[in-house]
């Protein structure tokens, strides 16, 4: 009630999660997995990690040379048992696989977990299962550069699934077991890694296995969860200038332009403000009006209506004509305009008005 009364004072951090998480639906009670590292950067065993495949560009290598290659490194390992890893992720499930020659297990995760944190719960569980099993001599293979990147960094990682691993593999050292990483290709015809992706396929028949996922993971559902309210409320504002131009809230590629001048004159003519039409608030004058016609002088005015320029519209805008499309502020502001934006500002330095926006 006190802060109800009192609005100008802020509400305890605890109170603005809550409401916060009502206005976004989102849950305030997730698991976030949380783990220091056990040892000290400079005291971890580093891991082994083969990167040989990496240096063939898989864009520009035939599938066959890659699955030739691929067929020479089993013999580096010719004593070790070996492990595929491989993660899936869709709108439904995220989940991940590893399999050997008699073991296969399958996780599904938290929905809103990255494909990154997968990939690395993946490599934890046969890291898991090979020190629960004693396997003295092991490699995993895994697709993930990113995940193989981590583990082998320095670096204080910010996913606590990196230190988890980190942890484990330092754990299998000092127990004097051999764990061998190699990086291989996705998606290239490797028999092995076409079924740990077939297996981690199967994670949306199971019930989420793991709940506790880096709070790294939570921002993407957050990031959307905002970006669909301010969505919503930007819908109402119909009668925003900007809005029949940009109904659809996100970044705008055409914004920025090599010189700044085009820059400023197209954010204005998005916003419906130039100096030419709304410098009279600053002023304190009337509001102009069109010379040629005694209309009210504004941006679409200039760029659709007043017939003083119609001449010009079909010079410059002749595919609206050409066509038959109708003129609409979107079309020809837009980040995606029938005419290109240049021969907007050529339309506008023809009759005289680009300079004074």
């Amino acid at each position: 009630n006190y802060i109800q009364n009192k609005p100008s004072v802020v509400p305890p951090f605890t109170q603005r999660i809550k409401t916060y998480s009502q206005d976004y639906n989102l849950d305030s009670f997730s698991l976030v997995a949380q783990l220091p590292l056990a040892v000290a950067p400079w005291e971890c065993v580093a891991p082994i990690i083969n990167f040989t495949l990496i240096k063939y560009n898989k864009r520009q290598t035939h599938v066959a040379a890659l699955q030739q290659e691929f067929s020479q490194v089993p013999y580096t390992y010719s004593d070790y048992r070996s492990f595929f890893t491989d993660v899936t992720k869709s709108d439904c499930a995220v989940g991940c696989a590893v399999i050997s020659e008699t073991w296969r297990v399958v996780r599904r995760l938290d929905d809103r977990a990255s494909i990154f944190t997968a990939e690395l719960y993946a490599l934890i569980l046969a890291v898991e299962f090979i020190i629960e099993n004693a396997i003295q001599h092991s490699v995993i293979y895994s697709d993930s550069f990113s995940a193989l990147k981590a583990l082998a960094s320095l670096e204080v990682p910010k996913n606590t699934f990196v230190t988890k691993l980190r942890n484990i593999v330092h754990t299998a050292a000092k127990s004097d077991l051999h764990i061998n990483f190699c990086w291989v290709p996705s998606h290239v015809g490797i028999q092995r890694n076409e079924d740990a992706d077939r297996a981690a396929s199967t994670c949306i028949e199971r019930q989420v296995d793991i709940k506790d996922i880096p709070y790294t993971d939570y921002k993407h559902s957050l990031k959307q969860a905002i970006q669909k309210k301010w969505q919503l409320e930007w819908d109402t504002e119909i009668h925003n200038k900007l809005h029949c131009v940009k109904p659809t809230l996100r970044e705008w590629a055409s914004c920025r332009h090599r010189e700044r001048f085009f820059e400023v004159v197209l954010c204005r003519l998005r916003l419906g403000h130039t100096r030419l039409t709304h410098g009279y608030l600053l002023r304190a004058e009337a509001a102009p009006k069109c010379e040629h016609c005694n209309e009210s002088l504004s941006v679409l005015h200039i760029l659709i209506v007043c017939p003083k320029y119609h001449h010009e519209r079909t010079t410059f805008f002749s595919t609206f004509f050409r066509n038959r499309v109708p003129f609409h502020p979107a079309l020809l502001l837009g980040d995606e305009p029938l005419v290109p934006h240049r021969q907007v500002f050529k339309f506008l330095d023809s009759i005289g008005i680009l300079h004074r926006l």
